[in-house]
């Protein structure tokens, strides 16, 4: 049976009842619990008749692991198995739960991979601990207490099958019964045949006078599946860019766009537009710039194996903005990829969070939305955002300028 959502620890204690269940599973939401990832995993889980769940909704800033730990122990059996799941960004709640009752962890996709606590947490945690951070891959890879008969699987197909809801419940059912997973060896095949792809730049990468890098380009569906874009989808597609000079290791903050079309038919393509700001560089440093389909802002893609374009690149500091020739990729007609700066949902989004420092609520999305169609671009709607009374009381709030400027 699966219960109604919950606001914090203190309202767990009010879900999780009863004596002799053989399962108790701990479920973070998304921000969307029926458009996101934790409503059907919900719904997998609730069938089993040997199984309760909670799911305990996304304002985890408030939750105490501790004390919520200690809600759980004097209500589920100690025969009984826990299993805390975490999506994105509450690994880090999950993981501290987990370590906290010595439950089994499962940190599903994407978890973000500049955050060191989450692997500080789980080194403390018991029990089957599953990642598709590559960071805790590797420090999986090392820890020795692991019950590696219960993973006979590539590091990459979990998150893949996860995908797949035909595989996801007897996946999430073997964890449950405490059982070594399905064999999972042919995913990673089987989604590379059905969701390939391949992007090629259709210009020379540009440098605005702001220090902007500006992508335009194409993307090929060569699966034998349709890529439907858009954070609303089950895949959460869009396409990224990012980059680092020669004197650094890391990446920039990837920046995600639409392309012309939200749905690739097998064989189809469309067009792209991407503009980020560029890293700082020296003269003499060379600009690295990759681009791959992105699963919720993580490169996720690219850590599967699947193909990505990488650019090295001149910088200059003198002189104009430099154009950098596309490699390795051949360059399309610019005529043959419609420029596309009309805001998408995912920009809409990115408005609310960032601007307004909060999450849509249902009739402003939906107003801006029907607005969206009428082709505005993504310069008009920022100009909407940081001009409206909200924004402008956040700002002064946060000690900024009444009237911001979009950069």
């Amino acid at each position: 049976m699966r219960s109604t959502p919950a606001a914090g620890s203190a309202d767990v204690a009010s879900i999780v009842r009863g004596d002799g269940e053989a399962a108790f599973v701990i479920l973070f939401a998304d921000d969307d619990v029926r458009a996101g990832f934790s409503g059907p995993v919900a719904d997998h889980i609730g069938k089993r008749p040997d199984c309760r769940v909670a799911i305990v909704a996304p304002d985890t800033a408030a939750i105490d692991p501790a004390a919520m730990a200690e809600l759980l122990r004097a209500r589920v059996p100690e025969q009984a198995r826990v299993l805390m799941i975490g999506h994105g960004a509450n690994a880090n709640i999950a993981a501290a739960l987990a370590a906290e009752l010595g439950a089994a962890l499962l940190l599903v996709a994407p978890v973000e991979p500049r955050d060191h606590r989450v692997l500080e947490t789980r080194a403390r945690a018991a029990g089957i601990a599953i990642t598709t951070s590559e960071q805790a891959v590797g420090w999986l890879a090392q820890v020795a207490t692991l019950d590696l008969h219960r993973m006979p699987l590539p590091g990459a197909a979990l998150p893949i099958a996860l995908r797949q809801s035909g595989t996801m419940a007897d996946i999430l059912g073997a964890m449950i019964d405490g059982l070594p997973l399905p064999d999972l060896s042919g995913s990673i095949a089987d989604w590379h045949r059905r969701h390939g792809y391949g992007i090629e730049l259709a210009d020379s990468v540009q440098r605005s006078v702001s220090g902007e890098l500006h992508l335009h380009g194409r993307i090929a569906n060569t699966g034998e599946a349709p890529l439907h874009f858009g954070r609303r989808q089950p895949d959460r597609l869009l396409i990224g860019a990012r980059a680092r000079t020669g004197r650094t290791a890391a990446w920039t903050i990837e920046a995600r766009a639409m392309p012309t079309q939200a749905v690739l038919a097998p064989g189809a393509s469309a067009g792209f537009f991407i503009r980020f700001a560029a890293p700082p560089s020296n003269a003499e440093d060379d600009v690295e710039i990759e681009l791959s389909l992105v699963a919720e802002g993580v490169f996720w893609y690219c850590d599967l194996g699947f193909p990505r374009l990488r650019l090295a690149t001149a910088s200059s500091l003198d002189g104009d903005p430099p154009a950098f020739p596309p490699q390795p990729a051949k360059a399309l007609p610019a005529s043959a990829v419609p420029v596309n700066e009309c805001a998408t949902l995912d920009d809409l989004s990115n408005c609310y969070r960032l601007i307004l420092g909060r999450t849509p609520d249902p009739d402003g999305f939906s107003y801006f939305s029907q607005l969206l169609q009428t082709g505005m671009t993504v310069d008009e709607l920022v100009s909407i955002f940081v001009t409206s009374p909200e924004a402008r009381a956040r700002f002064v709030m946060l000690g900024r300028p009444a009237s911001p400027t979009a950069n």
